[in-house]
Parts: C-alpha cells; structure tokens; sequence
C-alpha cells in the first residue's frame, strides 16, 4: 500500500505497511497486529491515528484500516455492497476467463521482526493461518520504489 504524502509535519512519506511499494498480503497481517505506538512519537491526525506496531519503523495506522479489521461485520457489509444494484440471479459465473496466475514471486505475509501470532488482534473465530516470522534486525521500510531508505534518493 502506497504512504500519505504531507500527512506528517516534517515527513515526505509515512507509510501503512512494512512493504509500501509492493501489492501483496502484508498490509492485511500487519493492520490486525497490536499497536504500539504512533510513528515520530505524536499523533499527527487529530484523532484519525491509532497505535501502530512499526511506530519506529515509521508505520502509520489510520483509524478507519484498524476499526475495519476488527469489526465481525466488515465481510458481510463488503459482499452486500458487492451487489448493490444487481440481481444476483441474473449474474453469470465467466471464471474459466480469468488468466491463471502467474507463478508468483513475491513471498508471503510474514510477522516483522518482534511480532508473531500472539500479537493479532482477531474478531472472527477461524483458525489463524500459520505464518512465519521475519528474523533479523527490525524490519525497515523503503522510503522508494526501488527499495531505497533514503527519500532524498528516490528516482523523480
């Protein structure tokens, strides 16, 4: 997921998940994750912000994501929505015209540095998929799409 790019006085980009330039699962592990607290050590959106689990990574969560994640009634709401304006009866199955995947090269969701399945905040009652946990130093993340931690360096 992409960064908010003035939402912070004095930060270019503050970001919603360990890997902001990168479509993958992470953002959905990481938004059910406990916080610990906010990004540059003050809430900057005047009560838009939660606590998020990468606040010294930088890692911003917005109220709306961490709300959204826990409430049991979010994946019946979205399907209703889904809908809106059809008859579902008159809808067509046209699966077999979607492409098959390509072999996919980006790893899966993994916990960051310092957190594991004890730390997620989970409303619904299925089983956690069981996950692996990144090792290392904390995790750091990008300030550029070509993985470079430094904004002043990003390609214009």
């Amino acid at each position: 997921f992409w960064f908010f790019p003035d939402v912070v006085p004095g930060h270019q980009a503050v970001h919603f998940d360990s890997t902001p330039f990168t479509f993958d699962t992470q953002f959905f592990l990481e938004v059910l994750l406990k916080g610990t607290g906010v990004p540059f050590g003050i809430n900057n959106t005047d009560g838009a912000e939660v606590d998020s689990p990468l606040p010294n990574q930088g890692e911003m969560w917005l109220q709306s994501d961490f709300a959204l994640a826990r409430d049991s009634n979010f994946f019946t709401a979205m399907m209703k929505l889904s809908n809106v304006g059809q008859d579902v009866n008159s809808l067509i199955d046209c699966s077999e015209l979607i492409p098959s995947l390509a072999v996919l090269t980006k790893k899966e969701a993994t916990f960051p540095v310092g957190t594991n399945v004890s730390d997620v905040q989970q409303v619904c009652s299925s089983t956690f998929p069981i996950l692996s946990a990144d090792t290392g130093a904390p995790t750091t993340i990008p300030e550029c799409p070509d993985g470079d931690i430094n904004l002043a360096d990003c390609p214009s």
